[in-house]
């Protein structure tokens, strides 16, 4: 998805990352996903990134996990890669 949106340079030899690493990186693959758990007592939610870098570069440590609590109504949608919608919906609370 990033090369169709033109990003190119970061998936070739000599990638500037200079905010992230000093060292010589490139990125070889950038996945993310995300979770959504809908109950009656609430919604969970959680996302992540993996980027992917050859061997020979070391990746930054993880962060630390951070809990989101929705405590009160929001609306909410879930697209697929294309764009199209897959979810819509709203959570009004318990």
């Amino acid at each position: 998805m990033l090369r169709a949106l033109g990003i190119e340079k970061a998936f070739l030899p000599g990638a500037d990352f200079g905010n992230i690493t000093e060292t010589d990186a490139m990125a070889s693959k950038v996945i993310q996903d995300t979770v959504l758990k809908l109950d009656p007592n609430g919604a969970e939610g959680a996302a992540y990134t993996i980027f992917a870098v050859p061997a020979g570069c070391a990746p930054e440590p993880m962060p630390e996990l951070v809990r989101v609590v929705f405590d009160r109504p929001f609306a909410f949608a879930i697209f697929s890669h294309s764009g199209a919608p897959l979810f819509v919906g709203v959570y009004r609370g318990a």
